[in-house]
């Protein structure tokens, strides 16, 4: 389901069920870039919808993560690439993307793992890839990843499965040229729990008496039970 804004964001339209794109019909939205009145969004397929069909074995239900287009406030939508097939089938599931130059980097949770970097042209064709892991062994994955650049600099946002029960909420400095990290930073860390009981972050800044802060809205397990949705505060020149 999605809402619609056809002014830049000052109102919004009711709640509507996403049309089917070339007859698949997606089942979880990753992602979104607005850019010159066209929307970009990162979609992932399922087998049990109208479409899509099982593509890892092992995975009793989601298929491939898509790339899809809009040029009408989404009214309308067109297939532009897989993301799944320009990394060789890999078998992926969260995925983000940021602008870079002329094209743009896309990260990618593997099942398998492995943690993709990719960069590609406007079209999203592969231009270069890495799998982190490989490089950066305090790296373990970046579930829920979020890719986002300030004042030139990029940096990649996820929850790290830094050890047995253990998670951290970690930032990234990377280099969108070569694909490399330059930087690891970690805003907060949960010992003896389950991965799945903290860190699906979202970012955002706030300007107060002249300091730039870090917002990032995500859960945790705190004392009590359930889950708790939670804000965490920071410097920016502190973390960045």
């Amino acid at each position: 389901a999605f809402v619609r804004s056809a002014d830049r964001g000052r109102t919004f339209g009711s709640v509507q069920r996403l049309v089917q794109v070339d007859g698949v019909e997606y089942g979880y939205a990753f992602d979104a870039i607005s850019k010159n009145g066209s929307t970009w969004m990162l979609v992932m397929t399922f087998a049990n919808l109208p479409g899509g069909k099982l593509v890892y074995k092992y995975a009793s239900q989601p298929g491939s993560v898509d790339v899809i287009r809009s040029d009408d406030t989404s009214q309308s939508w067109r297939f532009i690439r897989s993301i799944t097939q320009e990394l060789g089938d890999a078998p992926i599931n969260e995925s983000a993307f940021t602008p870079y130059q002329e094209g743009f980097i896309v990260a990618s949770r593997g099942y398998d793992s492995r943690q993709w970097l990719m960069r590609t042209d406007y079209d999203f064709k592969r231009l270069a890839t890495t799998n982190l892991p490989t490089s950066y062994p305090f790296l373990k994955t970046a579930d829920r990843p979020r890719l986002f650049q300030r004042y030139g600099c990029y940096y990649l946002l996820g929850r790290n499965r830094a050890g047995d029960r253990t998670t951290e909420l970690a930032l990234f400095n990377i280099n969108p040229e070569n694909l490399s990290i330059t930087r690891h930073g970690v805003l907060d860390t949960l010992a003896n729990q389950s991965a799945a009981d903290s860190f699906y972050a979202q970012p955002y800044w706030q300007l107060r008496d002249g300091q730039t802060l870090f917002q990032i809205i995500t859960y945790k397990r705190t004392e009590g039970p359930g889950l708790d949705i939670v804000r965490l505060e920071f410097d920016w020149d502190d973390v960045r």
